[in-house]
């Protein structure tokens, strides 16, 4: 400041009381201010303020892409799936480098929400309970194994001891371990990842639930994950980035105001707003009957899969939709493999329920009586 404030005269010092010391002209108003001679080198006060420009600007850029802070002991080691969280799983057969891949996610997850708040902080402990496993929770709504098709192999289901009695049966005799080996080739031959090959939008995602979960547990399913809120995307984008998830496109805008680029086979949503404006925004974006149907099948059939946790009667009723045309499997359910056609409890209610609106019930999707 005070190398800006020189004049021909050389450098000075300012008091507020005096109007003049050692050449500067400065007119002091009762200690409160001054006003500078015209006099003053207009180059020396642009320096200084593009210096503190520069600052600022380097310190913006700072807090943007400088690396999280590391995480409390205790946080990181409650952020880890247990052996029963990963049963429920099961029938995807999920790898231990993906289990290790959505660990390592959820730590990166809680040390960015230090920064930006992506869940609630008084909630962090409960990340994988409440965030993770009802986001995973969806998996349970489709075929395992990719198509849902019967396998023609024999050996399918068999035990080690099994296989290697039926080879021998057939003049194969072979040790242990190659029976082990065997069975592991045939049950990969025989089946293929959760939803293989589909396309899903995640409307309102947030810091990347429920797609981000969904990504790295089917890794040949494209996720488009959209939302308007920038600076929770910036995390989003930051997580994409670390864990290289090549299937996942991040999109910063409103749903309703985003141009359709391709078709959905299905639109995810977890309490993004009432569900009659959420079907309104997602059904123009959800794959028609005429748009080159998939030719696999999930286990239900494309629409919305729209997660709450109160009541959707009247959500139904406004959209003109019967309850018997739609399905609501309970969270909780899902994780315990709970029968489809149970009602949730109200326990499980106030956990959150899954709403699953079929395509063909949208008008120009190919449905009778289309109500809307």
């Amino acid at each position: 400041f005070f190398w800006v404030l020189k004049s021909r005269e050389g450098p000075g010092v300012y008091w507020p009381n005096r109007s003049t010391y050692k050449g500067h002209h400065l007119l002091a108003t009762r200690g409160i201010g001054f006003k500078m001679d015209p006099g003053f080198k207009m180059a020396r006060i642009m320096q200084m303020i593009f210096i503190v420009f520069a600052f600022s600007v380097r310190w913006a850029v700072s807090l943007s892409y400088s690396p999280p802070p590391p995480l409390d002991p205790a946080l990181a080691g409650a952020l880890r799936f247990s052996n029963q969280q990963r049963a429920a799983f099961a029938k995807h057969k999920l790898g231990d480098s993906q289990w290790g891949t959505m660990e390592a996610m959820a730590k990166s997850h809680a040390s960015w929400n230090q920064r930006i708040n992506v869940v609630s902080r008084k909630d962090i402990m409960n990340l994988i309970d409440r965030h993770y496993m009802p986001s995973l929770a969806l998996l349970n709504l489709f075929e395992g194994g990719g198509d849902g098709r019967e396998s023609s192999s024999s050996f399918e289901g068999l035990t080690v001891p099994e296989l290697k009695e039926l080879l021998r049966s057939r003049g194969l005799p072979v040790s242990g371990r190659k029976a082990e080996l065997l069975g592991r080739l045939l049950q990969e031959e025989n089946s293929e990842p959760t939803l293989s090959g589909a396309h899903i939008m995640d409307v309102g995602t947030g810091g990347g639930f429920p797609g981000l979960p969904l990504a790295v547990a089917c890794p040949e399913t494209q996720f488009t994950l959209v939302d308007s809120r920038s600076k929770k995307l910036e995390v989003v984008r930051a997580l994409v980035d670390e864990f290289e998830l090549s299937n996942v496109e991040v999109v910063h805008g409103r749903v309703e105001e985003l141009p359709r680029v391709r078709p959905f086979d299905f639109v995810l949503g977890r309490a993004v707003t009432a569900l009659p404006a959420f079907v309104a925004w997602t059904r123009p974006y959800v794959r028609r009957r005429d748009e080159a149907p998939p030719c696999k099948d999930w286990g239900i059939e494309p629409g919305i899969l729209y997660i709450k946790s109160d009541d959707v009667s009247d959500d139904l009723v406004e959209l003109g939709i019967q309850r018997s045309e739609v399905s609501i499997r309970p969270i909780a359910g899902l994780l315990d493999d709970k029968p489809a056609g149970d009602e949730p409890s109200d326990q499980e209610r106030g956990y959150s329920s899954v709403l699953h609106v079929p395509a063909r019930l949208f008008r120009g999707h190919g449905g009778s009586g289309d109500p809307f």
